[in-house]
């Protein structure tokens, strides 16, 4: 792409997001404040930034439930404390001057394209093929996906988790191999999320002795780690404090376990669930150690497996953390076109949207999410990985990409 190009490209996507704030601020934030769990992120890095405030400590926590609730949040609530790695405060920074309803809509229009970018991007991953039709399907579909619309609704970090691993995969498919490790090292602003997929991911590269992924991943890390550590020294401690007391007071578990809870005896329910998430484990191991070989492509499977883990097993992950079975669901789609079966694609993308959101409103109890509402779009993905890999009629490697190495 030529100089003018990227300038002219770079200035049509910053006009597209100040419509995009715009739009979001006139008609939305100023009406109704909301994402909810952007906001406690955003009040966190006020309070550290233009105070001086530990965000993990009580002082902070009484100021984001005032700010959330009106009011001190009581012992059945979420608690909307700041529970987060603290460099995750460096992302919500740029969003401190304004006041919320500015900061939340720059922060929504964000991870709308954001969300776009990186399906965009996993689609040429792939090698699916974007005529004008494919493409508003697809965006249509990121943006629909019930998990992505959820994130976006609640302005969740999960969404740029799921940027960050479509563009490091990209990357290293096409060999920027220390861009790549920078860009993945942002995955961890949600480390109990990515930490199966970031643990696959730097194991299949050690073994192709790509080591600058893993290096640069490490640096960046460390960097952001440190950082955070001139801020709050001790705060390791206690953003691990603060996930142990999440745990306590958010009562819907992972899939896995909702679906034990809701279709065995009580008495059995909590240990099937932990023998079938240890079962995962080792399959993911068997998996990983089969496919460790194989070029970028042929490891795929593998790493959308441990994306299946992490959002079906893995402790309390959220609805939204599933905007990661993105990347997967786009792969099939161009296994699905390459295979003269795009109208599979079309009817799977449909009931991947249509039913999940079909659960959530038959089940809704006032403003609450039912547990079985966490269930519906990660059983479905569930259901088309066993399908892709286990017929011969498409193969398990998918679509080929040539990896351009560097040095």
């Amino acid at each position: 792409m030529r100089l003018y190009q990227i300038i002219l490209t770079g200035i049509g996507i910053l006009i597209l997001y100040a419509a995009l704030a715009f739009g979001f601020y006139t008609n939305v934030a100023t009406q109704t404040p909301g994402a909810n769990d952007f906001f406690s992120r955003w009040m966190g890095a006020r309070l550290l930034f233009t105070r001086g405030l530990d965000p993990y400590s009580a002082e902070a926590t009484r100021e984001i439930q005032m700010g959330m609730y009106g009011r001190l949040a009581r012992p059945d609530e979420d608690q909307v404390a700041f529970a987060y790695p603290l460099y995750a405060a460096f992302l919500a920074a740029p969003f401190v001057p304004f006041d919320y309803a500015a900061a939340e809509s720059l922060w929504i229009a964000l991870l709308v394209l954001a969300v776009c970018a990186a399906g965009i991007i996993t689609a040429r991953l792939f090698e699916l093929r974007l005529t004008p039709f494919v493409l508003a399907g697809l965006l249509l579909f990121v943006l629909a996906f019930y998990p992505t619309l959820r994130g976006l609704f609640l302005g969740q970090y999960t969404l740029l988790l799921f940027a960050s691993f479509a563009f490091t995969l990209f990357l290293i498919a096409r060999g920027f191999d220390g861009w790549a490790g920078v860009v993945l090292s942002f995955s961890m602003v949600k480390p109990h999320i990515a930490v199966l997929m970031v643990a696959c991911l730097l194991v299949w590269c050690a073994w192709h002795k790509r080591w600058r992924v893993v290096g640069a991943f490490a640096l960046m890390l460390g960097a952001m780690s440190i950082a955070a550590m001139l801020f709050v020294p001790n705060w390791i401690f206690e953003f691990i404090g603060a996930v142990t007391a999440y745990q306590k007071y958010i009562s819907i578990g992972p899939p896995l376990q909702v679906l034990c809870e809701t279709f065995l005896p009580a008495s059995v329910a909590g240990m099937t669930a932990w023998l079938g998430t240890l079962l995962l484990l080792v399959m993911l191991i068997y998996r990983t150690a089969r496919t460790i070989r194989a070029d970028l492509i042929g490891f795929i499977p593998t790493l959308e497996l441990a994306m299946l883990i992490t959002t079906l097993a893995m402790v309390r992950t959220a609805t939204t953390d599933q905007t990661l079975l993105l990347i997967a669901w786009i792969h099939w789609f161009a296994v699905l076109q390459r295979a003269r079966r795009g109208w599979w694609a079309v009817l799977a993308a449909s009931v991947v949207v249509i039913l999940p959101w079909a659960v959530f409103l038959t089940t809704l109890s006032g403003n609450l999410e039912a547990p079985i509402a966490t269930t519906t779009a990660v059983i479905l993905t569930t259901l088309a990985y066993v399908a892709f890999y286990a017929r011969t009629w498409l193969p398990a490697r998918g679509a080929m990409v040539k990896e351009q190495r560097v040095g």
